[in-house]
C-alpha cells in the first residue's frame, strides 16, 4: 500500500509528431525566403542570382553580423558589400548563384552568423546540376528476343542543354544491337549536324540476337562539349537453341572507381572457343570509354586466347560497356557477335563516400545521432585541403589535416542539432587544387517541433494526461487518465525521446508504458518489471540520455540499476 498524497509530480513528455511552431524562430531577425531551389543548371556554368532578404527587425538594436557563408557550389554577393551590421528596421540582400562542377543534385547552405539570439540563420539551397548533352533514357532493356528475330525498336532522345550550338557525331553501337532502317515512325535524327542550343536528336536500337543468352551493349555518343562520349548501357536476353559459340573467363569485368582523365591497367578475358569447329576471330571492339584488342586469330576446338581490356573515364559516375568479337565459323563461314560486358565508375580526383548524409526527421533541439563519411584522394600524389567548411545546423569532426596523401582517405564524422523546424539542408565543402574542387558532401534533415505532454499522479493510484501549449506552456486535460489499479507508485520517469514512461510502485517494482501519439499510455511486453521493495518506499527514477540505464532508490536498499534491452524494457 502505497503512501496517500496529493498530486506533486508534473512530468513532460516530447513525443515526435510532426508539429511545427513558428516560436522556434527569433524575433530580432528576419530572413526571407528560408530556402531556394534553382533550376537545372548546365556544369560549369553560373545561374542567374536568386535574392535572399535580412532584416533587423529590432527598432533599436544594431545587428552586427560576423560572417555570412555559402557551401557547396553556391556564391555570394552581398548590397549592400560588405553587409556587417545593419541598422534597426534595415536590410541586407543576398544575391545568391548556382555554378555547379559536377553533374548531380547539389545541396547547399548559407550561414549567417551574428548576435541575434537565434544564430546561425540558415538558407538551405537545393539545385540540379546536368550534362552540357543529356541522354535520355540513360539504359535501355529490350527483354527476351528470340535468336533469329528482331525486337520492338527503342529510342533515345539526346539534348543540348547549353546555350550553344554542339555537333553530335552519328552514334555508334555494340554487339546484337542495330540501328534499323527508317521507315514510318523510326527516324535517325542524330546524324553528325549540329544540334541547336535546346535542340535534340534521336537514335533508334533494336536488337537482333544470333546467340543465346544475356547480351549486353552499348549505345555510344559523341560531341563537341565537355563529357564526351556518353554510353547508353543495353541489355537483352536472346532465347533459342543457338549458342555462342565462344564463352568468356571470367564473365564479365568491374573496374571499379578509376579517376576520369586516366587509363586502368590491363585486364585479360580468356576467350575459349566451345565449338567443334575451329573460328577465326575477326576483330574485338571496346564501346565508350572501353577499349578492346586480342591477336587471338584463329582459334582451334576447346583452344584459348586473351582479349586485352582497359577502362578510361571520361566523366563521373557509373559507366556500362562491353567488348564485341567478330568471329567465323571456318566450316559453316557462319558470323557470330558474341558481347562481353564491362562497368566501371569515374571518379574526381578527391570524392566523398557515401557523396550524401541524410539525418531525416530530429526533434527541435534534441542532437540527432552522428553518421560517417570518407574522403578519398583517387590520384598518386598528395593534395592540400585549402578550406573546410560546414553549413547549416550541423558540425563536424574530420581526420584530414591539411594535405592528403596519394590513395589515401580521410574520416568526417557530422552531427545535427536542430534548432529550428522544418528541411534543413547543409553541406561540408572541401576546397582543394583538384581539377573537380570544391568536394561537396549534402547534407539534409527535417526538423519538427513534437507535441508536448504533462503526466500528473493523483493521490488514488490514477494517472491525468494534459495537452502542453508549447508557446504558452499552458496545459489542457486531454482525457486520458488511468485507474487501473495498479499504483503508479513514488517515482515516474520518461525517456528523453518521450516515448516510454516508468513508474516505480512499493512491494512491485518498475511498471513500463508505452506513449502513444495521442497522450495515451499502454503497457510494455514484459511489465512489471520485478525489484524486492515492499515496505522500501521506492522514489526519485532518473533515465540517463542515452535511454539505456534506469536508476532509482529506496530507504532499503539504496539505489537500484537497471539496463535497457531494445524495446526499452528493463531488467535489473
Amino acid at each position: 500500500m502505497m503512501t496517500k498524497r496529493t498530486p506533486r509530480v508534473l512530468t513532460i513528455v516530447l513525443l515526435a509528431c510532426l508539429f511545427s511552431s513558428a516560436a522556434g524562430f527569433a524575433q530580432t531577425v528576419s530572413l526571407t525566403p528560408l530556402a531556394l531551389t534553382f533550376a537545372p543548371q548546365v556544369v560549369s556554368t553560373t545561374s542567374s542570382a536568386k535574392p535572399v532578404t535580412l532584416k533587423n527587425t529590432s527598432g533599436t538594436a544594431t545587428l552586427t553580423i560576423a560572417s555570412i557563408s555559402s557551401s557547396g557550389d553556391y556564391s555570394i554577393t552581398t548590397s549592400p558589400n560588405p553587409c556587417t551590421s545593419i541598422a534597426p528596421l534595415g536590410t541586407c540582400t543576398l544575391n545568391i548563384s548556382f555554378a555547379p562542377n559536377a553533374v548531380g543534385v547539389i545541396d547547399g547552405a548559407v550561414t549567417i552568423v551574428d548576435n541575434a539570439s537565434t544564430s546561425p540563420q540558415v538558407v538551405t539551397l537545393a539545385g540540379t546540376a546536368i550534362p552540357p548533352i543529356s541522354l535520355a533514357p540513360t539504359s535501355l532493356s529490350f527483354g527476351t528476343v528470340a535468336v533469329g528475330s528482331s525486337s520492338a525498336p527503342k529510342t533515345v532522345k539526346v539534348t543540348n542543354n547549353t546555350a550553344a550550338a554542339v555537333t553530335v557525331s552519328s552514334p555508334t553501337i555494340s554487339g546484337e544491337y542495330k540501328f534499323p532502317p527508317a521507315s514510318g515512325s523510326i527516324v535517325q535524327t542524330c546524324t553528325g549536324v549540329p544540334l541547336p542550343a535546346g535542340g535534340s536528336c534521336t537514335a533508334t536500337i533494336e536488337i537482333q540476337p544470333t546467340i543465346t543468352g544475356k547480351i549486353p551493349g552499348a549505345l555510344t555518343v559523341s560531341h563537341t562539349a565537355s563529357g564526351t562520349p556518353q554510353v547508353v548501357a543495353l541489355t537483352g536476353t536472346g532465347s533459342g537453341t543457338v549458342t555462342s559459340t565462344i564463352t568468356f573467363t571470367p564473365t564479365s569485368l568491374n573496374f571499379g572507381n578509376v579517376l576520369t582523365g586516366t587509363t586502368t591497367l590491363v585486364k585479360t578475358v580468356t576467350l575459349k572457343n566451345v565449338s567443334s569447329n575451329a573460328i577465326t576471330v575477326n576483330s574485338v571492339s571496346g564501346s565508350g570509354n572501353y577499349n578492346a584488342t586480342t591477336t587471338c586469330g584463329v582459334v582451334q576446338p576447346a583452344g584459348t586466347c586473351p582479349m586485352n581490356v582497359t577502362f578510361s573515364p571520361s566523366n563521373l559516375g557509373s559507366i556500362g560497356g562491353a567488348a564485341s568479337v567478330t568471329e567465323t565459323d571456318n566450316v559453316t563461314h557462319a558470323q557470330n557477335v558474341p558481347v562481353f560486358g564491362m562497368t566501371g565508375t569515374g571518379v574526381g580526383q578527391l570524392s566523398f563516400n557515401p557523396a550524401a548524409l541524410n539525418f531525416f526527421i530530429q526533434d527541435l533541439n534534441v542532437p540527432g545521432t552522428s553518421q560517417n563519411t570518407t574522403l578519398t584522394n583517387n590520384t598518386g600524389a598528395t593534395v592540400n585541403l585549402t578550406n573546410k567548411v560546414i553549413s547549416g545546423l550541423y558540425a563536424e569532426n574530420d581526420t584530414c589535416g591539411a594535405s592528403l596523401g596519394a590513395h589515401l582517405s580521410c574520416a568526417f564524422t557530422v552531427n545535427f542539432d536542430p534548432n529550428r523546424t522544418g528541411g534543413i539542408n547543409g553541406a561540408v565543402t572541401v576546397t582543394d587544387p583538384a581539377s573537380n574542387s570544391p568536394q561537396v558532401l549534402s547534407l539534409t534533415a527535417t526538423s519538427v517541433n513534437p507535441a508536448r505532454y504533462a503526466f500528473v499522479l493523483n493521490n488514488d493510484d490514477s494517472l491525468a494526461v494534459f495537452s502542453e501549449n508549447p508557446s504558452t506552456g499552458q496545459l489542457r486535460g486531454n482525457g486520458h487518465s488511468d485507474n487501473s489499479g495498479v499504483g503508479f507508485g513514488q517515482g515516474e520517469g520518461i525517456t528523453p525521446s518521450g516515448k516510454f514512461f516508468y513508474t516505480v510502485s512499493n512491494g512491485v517494482g518498475v511498471y513500463g508504458f508505452n506513449v502513444t501519439a495521442a497522450g495515451g499510455i499502454t503497457p510494455i511486453t514484459g511489465s512489471p518489471f520485478p525489484a524486492n521493495l515492499s515496505g522500501c518506499d521506492p522514489s526519485n527514477i532518473v533515465i540517463d540520455p542515452t535511454s539505456k540505464f534506469l536508476y532509482f532508490s529506496d530507504v532499503c536498499t539504496g539505489v537500484w540499476a537497471f539496463t535497457s534491452h531494445p524495446s526499452r524494457r528493463f531488467a535489473v
